[in-house]
């Protein structure tokens, strides 16, 4: 994995006081998430914990409508911050105040780091926020206060890095690397962010097949073309997940077998092509294999529907083309 860091630096407004130029290289050109939205857990303690926890889906929600979005989510279970994500889990990015970002000293006119990682393929895998605690915050409107700073705005800013979007030279965008009076997304900031989203996402190379790193609350996860390897998936389901939809396309006919497997809790699955059943399903009792028979399939779009019996099962999934 390559960890990268994206800075944002003090404004004192009308304060003279010195700031540090940004020479950060930055996230990598073009990284973006693989699905259009990516999940936070915002960790804050005190008396005002719902006020800045609000805030910062307030903050979210202004990068919002658009081909990408931000989540808010109270279960970051197996994620820890400033470290690279276990194959098979929902990541969760984490934002949190704390006095160092992933171990490190902030720079002293530093408000917030957001740091990311990006695979092989330049897709991006986790971007954490820490908010220095050196600083005074607070929570207003307007123009920048001498001695404390907007946190919704400083978290909007954060999390256009956690998008895939590099600093701004233009001084009314959120992206601008000194926090000031802009406290919203403006027209180029959508753009630049939907732009990241407007080509199809970089795929996962062929053979061990896990989870998307970034797979969100959605119950559909589009695998895009499969083409003669195999294909292995596990563990995409969990307590908020009833069902999953594997949804791949074939670009030519092509003869596939499909493998099932489940933990204690029975399992049952069912190829569709484009909108009409395919004539095959079958139903997975705890601990047990089932390999489908050879299917022929056609060129097309194909979803395959999982349903577990309870919440909760862990199963795999092998396509293997013959």
């Amino acid at each position: 994995m390559i960890k990268i860091t994206a800075l944002t630096m003090v404004a004192f407004a009308a304060v003279i006081a010195p700031v540090h130029a940004d020479d950060n290289p930055g996230i990598p050109p073009g990284a973006r998430w693989r699905a259009d939205s990516t999940a936070f857990f915002f960790r804050v303690a005190g008396t005002e914990e719902g006020l800045y926890r609000d805030a910062f889906a307030r903050a979210e929600f202004l990068w919002q409508p658009g081909n990408f979005s931000f989540q808010m989510t109270y279960d970051a279970t197996g994620n820890a911050q400033c470290k690279p994500r276990p194959p098979n889990i929902r990541i969760v990015n984490i934002a949190q105040f704390d006095s160092k970002a992933c171990g490190a000293n902030f720079d002293p006119t530093t408000l917030a780091i957001t740091n990311t990682w990006t695979d092989d393929q330049n897709a991006l895998v986790a971007g954490d926020i820490t908010f220095n605690t050196s600083f005074r915050w607070g929570l207003y409107g307007g123009p920048l206060r001498p001695g404390v700073y907007d946190f919704q705005r400083v978290a909007a800013h954060e999390l256009g890095h956690a998008g895939g979007l590099n600093h701004s030279p233009d001084r009314n965008s959120i992206m601008y690397r000194l926090v000031g009076d802009v406290e919203q997304p403006n027209p180029n900031d959508q753009n630049n962010l939907r732009a990241q989203y407007a080509t199809a996402a970089p795929p996962l190379p062929p053979g061990s097949y896990a989870c998307p790193p970034s797979l969100p609350w959605s119950e559909v996860v589009p695998l895009g073309e499969l083409s003669g390897t195999r294909y292995v998936l596990g563990q995409c389901l969990d307590k908020d997940r009833p069902r999953t939809v594997y949804s791949f396309s074939l670009s030519k006919p092509a003869k596939m077998a499909i493998t099932i497997g489940a933990d204690v809790n029975e399992m049952n699955v069912l190829l569709q092509y484009g909108l009409a059943q395919y004539p095959w399903r079958d139903e997975n009792t705890g601990n047990k294999a089932k390999t489908s028979p050879v299917l022929n399939l056609a060129t097309g779009d194909y979803k395959l529907n999982v349903y577990p019996a309870k919440a909760g099962s862990t199963f795999t999934i092998e396509f293997n083309f013959r």
